[in-house]
């Protein structure tokens, strides 16, 4: 296959030939590309089964924990609505590995070309990061459940990580791959290892949870501020991946949330919060105001499948403020938790919407 080659195009950003493009392509591009023409009904459908949608299972998880950890530290919340969302959870990340599978058997070019891509395959996170979470939030359904889940969401988020950053380290040395390549969705794999400690703490692996957070917090301050730098002054992203800007938010959540997990179950919820505590939360609420203004002075994107990328990242917010209100009870963190909570909710219920209208 033809190597990168990275153009600019100084109105949309950075360009790039078919291995980095193909992806985000119309799947009769991507189709065309492969040589793997689909034939029939069940083969264009799917065609559009992309590793993007894995991003679904990501943010409807995160929302579902977001309710699970309310309805188990707040006595007024119930807890049904964070079960039934699991469950909406793992119905859809059995949807779309059964499809996915299903693909991969009639569709192996096609499969073949998208898994080769690092930028393509960074968003095979969005699974095992929703796995880590799903596990994290069944502890209180059947705790043998969730420790054998959580193994396994373990196991393969770290492979992801593993073949994700060695994959990083070949295109580079081998001169196909370019620093302006670098997009937000490049770093969710490695930050989403902070969110093991949330199945970790409950399960009693303290040591385990630590080591995890330390993991993603190395390439939080390794990747963050050289992704930034890259969005922010060199290169703009293209106007369908600006949605991604809101991962800047989500990473400084996942930090704090692994770390509320980790110090709450080895020292007590009264350890909380500190200094290091403080930091993120201040920076997830700037970025969350700068990200914001930003989108209202450059404009919203179309409706599309990466729409998604909105509901994680105010899911996390919402987590770690429902956590700070827990932890100092002040008048002003409730009120900016139901703040937090209400906006999460209503982009997942929006985004449902738009997705249920554009794709079925």
């Amino acid at each position: 296959m033809e190597p990168l080659k990275v153009s600019y195009d100084d109105s949309h950003g950075p360009s790039t030939s078919l291995r980095s493009a193909e992806w985000l392509s119309p799947p009769s591009d991507q189709c065309r590309a492969s040589g793997d023409v689909p034939s029939g009904r069940v083969r264009r459908i799917l065609s559009h089964v992309l590793l993007q949608w894995f991003g679904t299972v990501f943010a409807t998880s995160g929302f579902a924990y977001l309710w699970i950890l309310m309805g188990a530290s707040i006595a007024s919340i119930p807890r049904t609505p964070g079960w039934v969302l699991l469950g909406v959870a793992m119905l859809t990340l059995l949807l779309l590995v059964c499809a996915y599978a299903l693909k991969m058997l009639l569709l192996w070019q096609l499969c073949r070309t998208e898994l080769r891509d690092p930028h393509a395959f960074s968003l095979l996170a969005g699974l095992t990061a929703g796995m880590l979470l799903i596990s994290a939030g069944c502890v209180d359904i059947n705790v043998v459940m969730a420790e054998v889940f959580w193994w396994i969401s373990c196991a393969a988020h770290s492979l992801v990580v593993i073949v994700l950053i060695s994959g990083y380290f070949c295109e580079i040395y081998g001169g196909e791959r370019h620093l302006s390549w670098l997009v937000p969705s490049s770093f969710i794999a490695p930050i989403c290892m902070a969110l093991i400690p949330l199945g970790a703490g409950p399960l009693g692996y303290t040591q385990v949870a630590w080591m995890s957070w330390g993991v993603g917090a190395f390439f939080f301050v390794v990747l963050y501020p050289l992704i930034f730098l890259r969005v922010a002054f060199v290169l703009p992203l293209l106007r369908r991946r600006r949605p991604q800007l809101f991962i800047f938010l989500g990473a400084c959540c996942l930090l704090a949330n692994g770390y509320f997990a980790s110090v709450r179950f080895e020292h007590g919820i009264g350890a909380l919060p500190n200094d290091l505590v403080n930091a993120f939360y201040g920076l997830a609420l700037f970025m969350a105001l700068l990200i914001v203004v930003i989108h209202l002075r450059v404009g919203w994107v179309e409706p599309s499948a990466a729409y998604w990328t909105y509901v994680f990242p105010l899911s996390a917010l919402a987590a770690v403020t429902v956590n700070y209100y827990l932890s100092v009870g002040a008048l002003w963190c409730e009120i900016m938790m139901w703040i937090c909570v209400g906006m999460a909710s209503v982009a997942y219920v929006l985004v449902w919407g738009i997705t249920l209208v554009l794709f079925v």
